[in-house]
């Protein structure tokens, strides 16, 4: 009785038959069998993920669901604070705040937004949990003695009016929360 076939080399050191020499070929994914299997493939989960959720698009539609404070431009809003999903912008009071190139700024905004710090009595501090939060996210070195006028500090002036207007301290604690009403 023989072995299966094998595309390796058999222990002899001859090749394979080209029979099944031709298969490596097709599983490389740089042909035109290849290219063709993988849309096929691509459709029928497509087809599948369709078929599964069709009885409930009706009732999704119906109740226009959205994520809350979801406007029709795609910006998000938590009172007088207006920001993309990934808060490269962010608006307060009417004035946008481009925060692509400001990194601290942004990640700053964001840990106060998705920590819920609205208020004095839910702040978060600046040493504990702020900081720690933006360097592990963004990738930051240990800085000394940083505070949070260097995280929107720039030359226009511009960082440092949405630091004031959105920011604001809860006492002389260290302790910064969002100004959203």
């Amino acid at each position: 009785m023989r072995g299966s076939r094998s595309i390796r080399l058999r222990r002899s050191g001859r090749k394979a038959p080209k029979k099944l020499a031709g298969i490596e070929r097709v599983l490389s994914g740089d042909t035109a069998e290849a290219a063709a299997f993988k849309k096929l493939v691509a459709e029928a989960v497509a087809e599948a993920v369709k078929s599964v959720l069709e009885p409930y698009l009706p009732g999704l539609a119906a109740a226009a669901v959205q994520p809350a404070g979801m406007r029709e431009d795609g910006m998000l809003e938590q009172g007088k604070l207006r920001y993309a999903p990934g808060f490269e912008e962010v608006s307060v009071g009417g004035t946008r705040y481009d925060l692509r190139e400001r990194a601290r700024a942004r990640l700053c905004v964001r840990y106060l937004v998705e920590a819920r710090a609205f208020d004095a009595s839910s702040a978060r501090s600046f040493a504990d949990e702020i900081d720690p939060y933006v360097r592990a996210k963004g990738g930051f070195g240990v800085l000394r003695d940083i505070r949070m006028n260097d995280y929107f500090n720039d030359r226009t002036g511009e960082m440092r009016r949405l630091k004031r207007d959105l920011i604001a301290s809860a006492g002389r604690n260290g302790r910064y929360f969002l100004r959203v009403d």
